[in-house]
């Protein structure tokens, strides 16, 4: 038997082992949330040497099989030039598609259609595209405003907000600033959106518009035909979201004024938009989806400020929502999250591991089934501070590749007591062709670890903790408990349970399975369950 076909159909064989009821991640009620995956695989799929640098923030194209992302250090050097490379999604392929001397000291941000064929970035002066045809520049400008770009997924049109007036660098456009675009054929360059649209879908005169339209975040999106564009902008006394055609009409206000508007996404149909700024007088971002032609938003979450660089995806149908780098998967109709990373303590988390808390400049396929991220980004003065590393997810892949896999897990009792009034006992059996580098337990409450319910714990395969006899690949942690590390009024309810396990190839790089077994419920009548 092929160790595919094994492994394929050991997955299938213990997933069909777990006895607990799977709950979704953002309810406490345990109720089956049909289309939550339980098993996801990670996979490094670089491995540059060290002192390679940032590879900055790549993308993932709509149809799953091709990343592109930078090595650009914004040198201005013609000797360091900002480099654009594509890569397919199993590491393989990996092509220089174009490079350039910089016209600022700036690194580049970069985009790709949904069939990863076509691929446009700029440096904040020049719009370039990398396709069939080769490389080329589609536009320069007299100075360094552009802040974001997007090609739509039909690889027709490339969107790019220009943050403060400018011209093209020969002086022959002027180019105020607003959201512009341009045909991928280095044609018909128009403004689609400028500051009197702004103040006219706000009711406000243009002079209350200020200097700059907006120049940070992800304040830019368009849909796969370019028939609908989101953006951010600034004008009174805050920043706004907005949503228009992809021809600028029919502009209309999405959401409430913000303090910050950080970032903003529209579904590959063009029906959805989201968004993710800071209120007026809040202290938290709001998260929040509507629809694109304007109403009223539905808020999923509200959360601390997190990273107003890291990407912000819609999926095709608007059905999720990736928010990075806290590596959530909204359900956007019920606001039930999963939690995509989950690191295991001392396999080196963000530092080191494929396995990491959150997932690091995520994007995602147009169903939201593979990701691709950057790992051991952390940086720090006594940290390992290993080079970055692109890294990808996979929801419920029937193949696991070098995956560890993990199969015979259980978790007894199911209930435990409030504040240490009882334990349950965790088990998961691990195969592996590579070094096992750590095998962990983690409670998840509401699409975030639980700190209450043994945060953090390892499973062992050493004799100790519970485990029975060391080495036969058997992992167990007798020492799952209930403490009060974050106090709530009512800490009772099921958790959802996952396992994970993460191991280094031969060849260096790293691999990791995480399995979400069932729900352990804490309840505070459960000692001597």
């Amino acid at each position: 038997m092929s160790r595919f076909f094994a492994r394929s159909i050991g997955v299938l064989v213990g997933l069909a082992l777990l006895a607990l009821p799977l709950a979704s991640p953002g309810s406490r009620n345990g109720a089956l949330a049909q289309d939550v995956p339980q098993l996801l695989v990670y996979h490094q799929i670089t491995n540059y040497p060290d002192a390679t640098g940032s590879l900055g923030y790549p993308v993932l194209s709509g149809d799953g099989t091709t990343g592109v992302f930078t090595n650009a250090p914004g040198s201005g050097d013609p000797a360091t030039p900002n480099r654009i490379f594509t890569i397919k999604a199993d590491g393989s392929g990996m092509t220089e598609v174009d490079s350039y001397t910089t016209l600022c000291y700036c690194s580049s941000l970069v985009d790709i259609s949904n069939d990863g064929s076509v691929v446009v970035s700029t440096e904040g002066v020049q719009v370039r595209i990398a396709d069939g045809s080769g490389a080329r520049e589609l536009l320069r400008l007299a100075s360094g405003e552009i802040t974001s770009l997007v090609i739509t997924g039909n690889s027709q049109t490339v969107y790019f907000l220009v943050r403060r007036d400018t011209s093209t660098s020969d002086n022959a456009i002027l180019l105020p600033r607003g959201i512009w675009a341009i045909d991928a054929d280095g044609e018909n360059l128009r403004q689609v959106i400028d500051a009197s649209d702004v103040a006219g879908a706000l009711s406000l005169p243009v002079d209350q518009t200020g200097c700059c339209f907006h120049g940070d975040g992800h304040p830019l999106d368009a849909s796969d035909d370019g028939s609908r564009i989101v953006f951010a902008a600034f004008a009174g006394t805050g920043e706004h979201f907005f949503s228009a055609d992809g021809n600028g009409g029919n502009i209309v206000k999405l959401g409430g004024d913000m303090q910050y508007a950080m970032r903003v996404a529209i579904s590959g149909d063009g029906a959805l938009a989201a968004y993710d700024g800071t209120p007026s007088g809040a202290t938290l971002n709001e998260v929040a989806v509507l629809p694109a032609g304007g109403g009223t938003p539905h808020v999923l979450t509200t959360m601390p400020y997190s990273g107003f660089d890291e990407p912000f995806q819609l999926s095709q149908t608007g059905a999720r929502l990736l928010i990075s780098s806290n590596g959530l998967l909204v359900d956007t109709a019920t606001g039930d999250s999963v939690l995509l990373g989950v690191s295991i303590n001392g396999v080196g988390g963000n530092h080191e591991a494929v396995l990491t808390d959150g997932l690091p400049r995520g994007t995602m396929d147009a169903n939201a089934q593979t990701f691709l991220y950057v790992m051991r980004t952390v940086r720090c003065a006594d940290c390992p501070n290993r080079q970055e590393q692109l890294a990808t997810l996979a929801l419920d892949p029937i193949d696991l590749g070098d995956a560890p896999f993990i199969t015979d897990t259980s978790i007894e009792p199911p209930t435990i007591a409030l504040d240490h009034g009882s334990e349950a006992t965790v088990v998961a059996t691990v195969d592996a062709d590579g070094q096992v580098l750590g095998v962990g337990f983690a409670a998840m409450l509401d699409g975030a670890v639980d700190p209450n319910v043994s945060a953090g714990l390892l499973l062992f395969d050493d004799g100790t903790n519970g485990d029975s006899t060391a080495g036969d690949g058997i992992y167990t942690n007798s020492a799952i408990t209930h403490a009060f590390v974050v106090a709530r009024d009512d800490d009772t309810g099921p958790r959802v349970v996952r396992i994970a396990a993460e191991v280094e190839g031969a060849d260096g790089r790293r691999h990791a399975t995480a399995v979400d077994i069932g729900t352990l419920v804490v309840d505070d009548g459960a000692a001597g369950v």
